[in-house]
């Protein structure tokens, strides 16, 4: 919303103000969110507005922001003269230790986690920037901000390449394959996480063309969403990876347009 609201150059001035007061006189964790999140939404807003599509935007502005928070980690580490993995295994096993105390059945390990950092990060910030575009529209609206159009369309329409489907398949061999290769495993895990959550979010455009075409009311779509991010989320991936091969969309509209009025005989 802000970055609708304002123009660029306000934007990132605004906001590099607010992330450093926030570093010097507030919290230093809540800046470095700060920071990560203006990254995120400024970089998805202007590759938008340059004419990039959803997914491209998405894309650049999450591999831009990660390459940021790579290179400002490794500065960090460097100075402080610290092993990144051995502080992000301590941090995993904290959590992990709560986790377990929560549940004794789980059976995760922390170096089987920690690997996993890389895709937990991208995943946080495509989650976010997915809230974002959600609700930025009913903010805004809510604000009496009406002067830019909503995002409802392109999330309706949201499609991933097709060639992700087969760099899916390899990352799905690579993961879980026999092989004696960690770095490769490591790498294809990663990857294979944040896929998941990519095609969750277009099983979740399949299910909002579905509810649009067939009128369904706004609270049972709720209720449908809340389900499928509580209970069916492989289902909604398999969903939205599948939409490569069965294009549920053009199968749900066809219907609707091949409709003719019915007339009686009599």
């Amino acid at each position: 919303v802000i970055r609708k609201a304002y123009s660029r150059r306000s934007y990132w001035f605004g906001m590099a103000a607010v992330i450093v007061m926030s570093f010097f006189f507030i919290s230093r964790p809540l800046a470095i969110l700060l920071a990560l999140l203006t990254s995120l939404v400024g970089l998805y807003t202007d590759a938008e507005e340059a004419g990039s599509g959803f997914f491209a935007a998405g894309f650049f502005a999450s591999l831009t922001t990660s390459s940021f928070a790579l290179v400002a980690a490794a500065f960090w580490a460097t100075k402080k003269k610290v092993d990144l993995v051995q502080v992000a295994g301590a941090n995993v096993e904290q959590v992990l230790a709560q986790v377990k105390a929560i549940n004794p059945q789980v059976n995760w390990t922390t170096e089987s986690l920690v690997y996993q950092v890389p895709s937990a990060f991208v995943i946080f910030l495509l989650a976010s920037l997915a809230a974002a575009l959600v609700w930025d529209s009913r903010l805004g609206k809510a604000l009496g901000m009406s002067f830019w159009e909503s995002t409802s369309r392109n999330l309706l329409s949201f499609k991933v390449p097709d060639v992700l489907v087969w760099i899916t398949l390899v990352a799905i061999a690579g993961a879980f394959g026999q092989h004696k290769f960690v770095m490769l495993e490591n790498v294809c895990v990663n990857l294979v996480n944040v896929l998941i959550l990519v095609y969750f979010f277009q099983g979740l455009a399949v299910t909002k063309h579905f509810f649009t075409i067939y009128r369904v009311s706004r609270i049972w779509q709720s209720v449908g969403f809340f389900f499928m991010l509580l209970q069916l989320f492989p289902l909604a991936s398999l969903l939205g990876f599948s939409d490569y091969w069965v294009n549920y969309r053009a199968r749900f509209t066809k219907p609707r347009q091949s409709e003719t009025p019915y007339k009686s005989e009599n």
